[in-house]
C-alpha cells in the first residue's frame, strides 16, 4: 500500500511540473512588424548584426520617436557576449542611425531575447558654416572636364532612374543619399532642402558626365568633382562644438550648397552621385584613437572593388607667404586599404565586411594607365607641351612619376622649364608614396590670381 501511495505522489508532482506555464512577454510591447511603409519592414526577429544595423536605419529614416522591439534570434545571440556592446557596435556601424541619441532597453533580454530601441530625433544640418576658406585657389587636374555638358538641363534617365527598387518619398538628405544606397530612385518635396541638394547633385551629373563615358571614365569624373570643386571645412572639423549633427558640412548640404564639406558630406556625396549613374559604391567609416573619425568610400569599377577617399585626394598647401592652393591628387584614387597614407588616418573599417574582403590588392595606377611615367626630361616635357596646348585652364596641375628616383633630376625639369613657359608660375610638389617618386607640377597663369 504504501508503494502504491508513493508511485501516485510522483504522478502527481510530475505532472504539475509539466503543467507549469512559461512566463510570457509583456503584451504592451510595439514590436517592429507593426510599421508598414515603402522600405522594406525591418525583421522583428534579428538574426546578424546586419539585420540590426538595418532596422536602425530605418527608424532613423521614417524618424520613428517611438520606443520599437526586437526579438534576438538564439544563433545571433550566440555571436556576442554583451547585446549592450553588439547595439553600440551596430549603431556606430549604420549608415544615418548614428546621427540621432539613442537608448536601448535590455530588461527583457535574459529572460525573453528583447531588446526595446529608441531614437531621439531631432533637426539635423541646421548650421551654415561660420567661415569659408576664400583664398585658396582650386588646382584643377589637367584632364578633369568639368563642363562636358552633352547632357541637356532637363536630363533625367539617369541609370538609377531607369533600374531601381522603386520610387521613394524622403523628407531631408540623409534620407536623400540613403534611399539611394539602397537603390530607390528618391521623390523630394518642390523647394525643399532636399529638392534643392538632389537637382544640384543632378546638375553636376548633366556637366561632367556623359553617356558615352566607361564606369571608370565616371568615377573619375565624380572624383574630380569632389576634389576640384569642394573645399574642406577645417574650421568646424577642428573645433569645440558639441553637436556636430547640426553643421551643414557633415552633409550633403556641405558638398551640394556650400561646396565646403569634411569627409562624411564627400563620402556621402561619392555615394549619391556613384549610384546615380549606376555605379555601386557604399560609405564607410573608422575611428582611431589618435585621430578624428574618418569616412571614405568601397567602389566597383570593371567588376572590381577599390578604396576611394575624396578627402585625402585633395590638401590645402600654402605655396608661398601669398598663394594657397587647394591641390588634387589621383593617390588616392581606386586604392586599397593599405592607402597612400598607410593605416594613420583609419582606413580599417568594420563597416561591409564582406566587400572590404574582396577588395582588389593592386590599386588602380592612374599614371601608368595614362602614360604619365617619364624615364627622361624629353618625355616629360613632350608630355608638359601636348597638355599646355589644350588645357584651357588657368591653374592645372600635372601628376607623374619619374624613374629616375631622383629629386635634383626632377627639380631641374621645372627649372629648365620655367625659362619656356615663363607666363606660368611652377611649383613642384612632390606626392605619397614618397617612396615612388610621385610629383605635382602646378601651373598658375601669372597674374590670374589678384
Amino acid at each position: 500500500m504504501k508503494k502504491t501511495r508513493l508511485f501516485i505522489l510522483s504522478i502527481v508532482l510530475l505532472t504539475g511540473c509539466n503543467n507549469k506555464t512559461p512566463p510570457k512577454p509583456p503584451n504592451n510591447l510595439n514590436f517592429i512588424d507593426s510599421y508598414k511603409n515603402e522600405l522594406k519592414t525591418p525583421e522583428k526577429v534579428i538574426s546578424n548584426r546586419k539585420e540590426l544595423i538595418y532596422a536602425l536605419d530605418y527608424m532613423a529614416f521614417y524618424k520613428i520617436k517611438d520606443k520599437v522591439s526586437y526579438y534576438i534570434s538564439d544563433s545571433y545571440a550566440s555571436t556576442f557576449y554583451s547585446i549592450y556592446s553588439e547595439f553600440n557596435k551596430a549603431i556606430s556601424t549604420s549608415n544615418i542611425a548614428d546621427n540621432y541619441p539613442n537608448y536601448l532597453n535590455y530588461d527583457l533580454y535574459d529572460q525573453f531575447k528583447i531588446i526595446t530601441v529608441s531614437l531621439s530625433i531631432q533637426p539635423l544640418a541646421t548650421n551654415l558654416p561660420t567661415y569659408i576658406d576664400t583664398e585658396s585657389i582650386f588646382i584643377n587636374e589637367f584632364d578633369y572636364k568639368n563642363d562636358i555638358n552633352k547632357r541637356d538641363k532637363q536630363f533625367e534617365d539617369f541609370p538609377l532612374y531607369l533600374k531601381n527598387n522603386g520610387f521613394i518619398n524622403v523628407n531631408d538628405s540623409e534620407s536623400l543619399w540613403y534611399a539611394i544606397l539602397q537603390n530607390y530612385y528618391p521623390i523630394t518635396e518642390e523647394n525643399s532642402i532636399e529638392d534643392k541638394i538632389f537637382n544640384e547633385a543632378k546638375n553636376v551629373l548633366r556637366r561632367i558626365v556623359d553617356d558615352d563615358m566607361t564606369d571608370l571614365d565616371k568615377v573619375k569624373q565624380i572624383y574630380n568633382y569632389l576634389t576640384c570643386e569642394v573645399k574642406y571645412d577645417f574650421n568646424t572639423a577642428y573645433s569645440d562644438l558639441k553637436l556636430l549633427n547640426r553643421e551643414q558640412c557633415y552633409y550633403l548640404e556641405g558638398v551640394f550648397l556650400n561646396h565646403y564639406a569634411v569627409c562624411d558630406g564627400k563620402s556621402k556625396a561619392f555615394v549619391l552621385l556613384c549610384k546615380l549613374e549606376g555605379i555601386d559604391s557604399v560609405r564607410v567609416t573608422d575611428f582611431k584613437d589618435n585621430f578624428l573619425g574618418h569616412a571614405y568610400n568601397y567602389v566597383k569599377v570593371n567588376e572590381k572593388w577599390y578604396l576611394t577617399c575624396s578627402t585625402f585626394g585633395s590638401n590645402r598647401l600654402k605655396l608661398n607667404d601669398e598663394l594657397s592652393v587647394v591641390l588634387p591628387s589621383y593617390n588616392m584614387f581606386l586604392t586599397n586599404p593599405t592607402t597612400p597614407y598607410g593605416n594613420d588616418f583609419g582606413y580599417d573599417s568594420k563597416m561591409y565586411e564582406d566587400i572590404k574582403n574582396q577588395i582588389c590588392e593592386t590599386p588602380y595606377n592612374y599614371l601608368k594607365n595614362n602614360n604619365l611615367i617619364v624615364e627622361n626630361e624629353n618625355q616629360f616635357n613632350s608630355i608638359v607641351e601636348e597638355i599646355i596646348s589644350k588645357t584651357k585652364y588657368d591653374y592645372f596641375e600635372i601628376e607623374f612619376q619619374d624613374m629616375n628616383k631622383n629629386d635634383d633630376v626632377v627639380n631641374t625639369y621645372i627649372t629648365n622649364l620655367r625659362e619656356k613657359y615663363s607666363f606660368y608660375d611652377l611649383y613642384l610638389i612632390k606626392n605619397r608614396p614618397y617612396e615612388d617618386y610621385r610629383y605635382a607640377c602646378i601651373f598658375i597663369k601669372k597674374g590670374e590670381t589678384k
